[in-house]
């Protein structure tokens, strides 16, 4: 974190705001050009990228499981070799001094899904299941 920092002055526009919470949130989230998720092990789904991108911003996060499944490199984020400061280093410079590359990755920002529309979609995940087992073995 002191790496990236002392690696950040002089850009005028990578600022640190420390831990964003429930009380804090909205007002970080509004005040933010992208999250970075920085983490180390494996994350079942992080809900931070979700929180992220439903505020309309993209993520640079670790290109590590269940990170890099919720980014897609490029368009709506950057993947970054997790424990590396110096990659990370480097895809926070070509941010900062490459503007236009945000907009382009906010652009790339899949729509919110509602519960109801990602319960519908698993409901037919789970009946196409049922009927391929059905088929293959013979059953009912």
């Amino acid at each position: 974190h002191e790496f990236l920092k002392r690696r950040a002055e002089g850009y005028g526009n990578i600022h640190f705001h420390g831990e964003i919470n429930t009380d804090n949130r909205v007002d970080v989230y509004n005040n933010l050009d992208m999250i970075a998720v920085p983490s180390v092990w494996f994350e079942n789904l992080p809900y931070v990228v979700s929180e992220a991108f439903a505020a309309g911003l993209p993520v640079m996060g670790s290109d590590i499981q269940g990170v890099s499944e919720m980014i897609d490199d490029n368009v709506n984020g950057i993947l970054v070799e997790p424990g590396n400061a110096e990659a990370w280093s480097r895809a926070i410079v070509k941010i900062a001094e490459n503007p236009e590359v945000l907009k382009k990755l906010s652009s790339g920002i899949p729509p919110l899904k509602l519960s109801i529309d990602a319960s519908s979609e698993m409901s037919g995940v789970l009946e196409s299941a049922q009927e391929e087992v059905r088929l293959r073995y013979s059953l009912y």
